[in-house]
């Protein structure tokens, strides 16, 4: 803080230099006086913004707003600003700002009397309004009448709040009569200074002191598209507590079921603000499949659910869904055996638009667990798909040798046959260079046999896992519709008076039906039956 605070110190006496007066004033200066650290400077000069480009046009200068003008001075950021002379400015029309040189002039249009303290090049304290003795009362009370100052710039009645949040200071009575007064105007303040007292008021200290404020003046209301989100966090402020300002601002999109791009750069510190908002929606109970886990990342689950859970949506999960994305065979295409450079190998540049789909294919079946990520099944897989597509490829074997062909070509030596001297030279040549091709057809081959070997192995794997799965669904049909015969036949039986009243008669009775039953079914459904399955396992 030291070092900041002198920084802004040279660039008073840089203004001095210049033939102008700066003094640093508002949050600085008041946290100073606390003991309490900032986060930025705030420099008031009687330069004017033109004025302020030339003096520091060594440096990044960007407008910040109607008044101000952000500084980048030896990597600290710095906002100055013009004396002003009016206090009072027309809501609805655009703002005509009147210069002053006195610093005076300024302090009289400002908001509190905490935020009027000024502080010379020297370090010497500047207190026209009595705002030091008002940080030792911790009373936040304004400068002139809060009804009418509340009217030309109603982002100071959330600003009342935002102190609050951070300094634990009470509000004067006739601050607050003038916020129940004037709420309304909330509705026609800037967006980006709204976003800039939000930012400061969820971070505060005291923020379940001002959120309370916030409610009992029923300011809430009037900041728009927030509304339902504070009412929320009020009834349920020990589940809120735990949300991020960016989880907050997402929830509210949430409960609106609609993202404000009035907030979303409240919300965009979290790069994955729209995800978060989707999967909420998508899913609020927040019962992720594994594909969910997958595609939207470990991060993007927890917040989604923490969200859902302070909305009452869904039970906190954090533990159960760290567990089952860690459980994932993948968690990213990366973490594949075969990947997509090895589809691109043997896929020509022709169908090159088949690799998204297949990939995605084969990561839906690997998550599913339908798939094994091996190099070799998730190849055999790839290639099938491909030639269902009516697509020519080459496997890896196929590929490497190809290569090798290529980088080592089957060559004729025709000098070798032009010097022979005698018709033996010339056999003996033709016979070595026979060889050659041969073993080369011989190796194209056993390759191609060798492959048909294996989609053969892989297709009657394939058929077996179908055999077992009608299998295992026809047993469960067979049995829940067993069941349901016997105990019909146990109420029919029981309204005849032909079975007692015993338990076990019932259990007796009902063991000789099933019985009954599963055999006249298996005699008659002999396809399904268990044996078959096994032989074909064995």
């Amino acid at each position: 803080m030291e070092e900041y605070l002198n920084k802004g110190k040279e660039i008073l006496k840089l203004l001095v230099r210049n033939g102008f007066e700066g003094y640093i004033i508002g949050d600085a200066v008041r946290q100073s006086i606390m003991s309490l650290p900032y986060n930025e400077i705030e420099i008031n000069t009687s330069a004017t913004p033109d004025a302020l480009k030339g003096i520091f046009e060594f440096t990044k200068v960007e407008p910040f707003n109607e008044n101000m003008l952000k500084i980048k001075y030896y990597g600290y950021d710095f906002y100055i600003s013009t004396f002003r002379l009016n206090k009072h400015k027309d809501r609805k029309a655009p703002s005509q700002i009147h210069y002053s040189k006195n610093l005076n002039d300024d302090l009289a249009c400002r908001d509190f009397t905490i935020n009027t303290i000024a502080m010379s090049p020297s370090g010497k304290i500047i207190d026209t309004y009595g705002g030091y003795d008002d940080i030792k009362k911790g009373i936040i009370r304004p400068i002139g009448k809060p009804k009418t100052m509340f009217a030309d710039d109603p982002i100071q009645m959330l600003r009342a709040i935002r102190l609050v949040s951070e300094l634990n200071f009470k509000l004067t009575n006739n601050i607050k009569k003038g916020i129940k007064r004037r709420k309304k105007f909330l509705l026609d303040a800037d967006p980006k200074d709204i976003n800039w007292e939000l930012s400061k008021l969820f971070k505060g200290k005291y923020y379940s002191k001002a959120l309370n404020l916030l409610i009992d003046l029923n300011l809430y209301k009037f900041v728009p598209g927030l509304r339902k989100a504070f009412a929320l966090q009020k009834k349920n402020y020990s589940r809120f507590k735990k949300l991020t300002t960016e989880e907050f601002i997402i929830s509210s999109f949430v409960i609106n079921e609609e993202i404000n791009e009035k907030y979303v750069p409240l919300a965009e510190e979290n790069k994955n603000y729209n995800l978060i908002y989707d999967l909420c929606l998508a899913n609020p109970k927040s019962k992720y499949t594994r594909f969910e886990l997958y595609d939207n990342g470990l991060e993007v689950s927890l917040s989604a659910n923490l969200i859902s859970w302070a909305l009452k949506r869904a039970p906190k999960k954090t533990r159960k869904i760290s567990a089952e994305y860690q459980n994932l065979v993948i968690h990213s295409e990366s973490d594949l055996e075969f990947k997509r450079s090895h589809v691109e190998e043997i896929v020509s540049g022709d169908y090159v638009e088949f690799i998204d789909p297949i990939m995605q294919q084969v990561i839906y079946k690997v998550l599913n667990q339908e798939l094994a990520n091996d190099y070799d099944v998730i190849e055999a897989f790839v290639v099938r798909r491909l030639h269902e597509l009516k697509i020519d490829v080459d496997t890896k074997e196929e590929y490497e040798y190809r290569k090798e062909i290529v980088d080592n070509p089957i060559t004729i030596d025709n000098d070798e046959l032009v010097n022979a001297t005698s018709e033996e030279e010339v056999a003996e040549s033709l016979k070595r260079h026979g060889e050659i091709i041969k073993d080369y057809t011989q190796h194209r081959l056993d390759m191609l046999e060798r492959r048909l070997n294996e989609q053969e192995r892989l297709l009657k794997e394939k058929d077996l896992q179908l055999a077992r799965l009608e299998y295992e669904t026809r047993h469960k049909q067979i049995t829940k519709d067993v069941e349901s015969l016997v105990s019909k036949n146990i109420e029919m039986l029981k309204e005849m008076n032909y079975l007692g009243n015993t338990q076990e008669d019932k259990l007796e009775l009902s063991k000789r039906l099933q019985q009954v039953y599963l055999d006249f079914i298996r005699e008659i459904d002999n396809k399904y039956g268990l044996n078959e399955v096994n032989n074909e396992k064995d």
